[in-house]
């Protein structure tokens, strides 16, 4: 009868907790976004104190034309790059879930 009931409680306990896990909200992981800001065309030289917007945080640009964002949402997201004497630059997004997305820009001086 002892063995019996052990047999019945392993598999009892086996049974309830086997594939029955379901977390009551989905992991989320924040991304991240950097790159650099291009004068022109390819190969542009950086450009430095150009202002990069997205997701309500703001950002200016390094000597090197370089931005970095932390902690932002991932999927679609909106873009903008600004700086005075440049054409404004507003581009979509996806930013992967958890990973390090890096992009290369380039804005166009105004005439």
């Amino acid at each position: 009868m002892r063995k019996l009931l052990v047999v019945l409680a392993l598999f009892t306990l086996f049974s309830c907790s086997k594939g029955n896990y379901s977390p009551t909200a989905p992991t989320t992981f924040p991304s991240q976004l950097g790159g650099m800001v291009h004068n022109g065309a390819s190969n542009g030289p950086a450009v430095e104190g150009a202002t990069v917007k997205l997701q309500g945080q703001t950002n200016v640009t390094a000597a090197d034309g370089s931005f970095a964002f932390l902690g932002l949402t991932s999927g679609n997201t909106t873009v903008t790059i600004t700086k005075a004497g440049f054409q404004d630059k507003t581009i979509q997004v996806d930013l992967a879930p958890g990973q390090n997305n890096h992009f290369e820009w380039f804005i166009t001086p105004n005439p």
